[in-house]
């Protein structure tokens, strides 16, 4: 059985960095092209109340992301569907 760790070197040789970085370049052309004119707009303070969820988890991505990896990890090696 493949371990994680080859599954993932084998799709680092696979994928260059290369042609996805003209896709990057080619995004930030356009957003500057397209959104040139508008000024920074400043987050509102309140919103509507069935918002209030979806703006906990917009503020807390990066807790609710580190929180999550280590569950979700310690899941798939208790299911013996990846192996350190």
């Amino acid at each position: 059985m493949p371990t994680l760790r080859s599954r993932i070197e084998e799709a680092v040789r696979l994928q260059t960095t290369q042609p996805n970085f003209g896709v990057v370049l080619l995004g930030l052309f356009f957003g500057k092209a397209v959104y040139a004119d508008r000024g920074k707009k400043e987050p509102s303070a309140g919103g509507p109340r069935y918002a209030a969820p979806i703006q906990f988890l917009g503020r807390h991505t990066l807790l609710i992301y580190l929180i999550h990896q280590p569950i979700l990890i310690a899941v798939l090696w208790a299911l013996g569907l990846i192996s350190f």
